[in-house]
């Protein structure tokens, strides 16, 4: 495999603003219980369809957690083959979730890469690259953002 060659900050402020990969995720009921079993959550709304639809969902809904473990993977990993990073760490995260999904539920998932900054640190320059993605359903509802950052050094 060719070792990859790393943008500039320079490339980088360039593209900034202007990539984004789209796609779509279907979720299914397994996903969701899968999920909840894997952590050792027995609330029946994300395990019991009948007791679900009995509290006005479409079927089970899938825990909190789902979306960052399941859903909100790294726009990083999506964008990496249009932005060639090199060594870098996860320099956190934040997510806003505004609906619940449901099994059945189609989400668009929305990556994009929006800024880069650079500050010197105690052994050279730093450079944060950061990302926003958006998830909506097949109603055109936002269910969900997400904002995250990569530290480059």
């Amino acid at each position: 495999m060719p070792e990859e060659i790393p943008l500039t900050f320079e490339e980088l402020q360039e593209k900034a603003g202007k990539l984004e990969v789209v796609e779509t995720l279907e979720i299914e009921k397994s996903m969701i219980r899968n999920f909840a079993a894997a952590i050792g959550d027995t609330n029946q709304l994300y395990n019991d369809e009948e007791y679900a639809k009995g509290k006005g969902y479409s079927s089970i809904i899938a825990p909190p957690g789902f979306f960052t473990a399941a859903v909100m993977s790294s726009a990083f990993t999506r964008l990496r083959p249009q932005m060639p990073l090199g060594r870098g760490v996860d320099a956190g995260g934040e997510w806003d979730i505004f609906l619940p999904v449901a099994a059945g539920d189609t989400l668009t998932n929305t990556f994009k890469f929006v800024d880069v900054t650079q500050e010197q640190g105690s052994k050279g320059m730093k450079t944060f690259v950061k990302f926003e993605t958006t998830h909506v359903n097949q109603r055109g509802e936002l269910v969900a953002k997400s904002r995250s950052q990569l530290m480059r050094f």
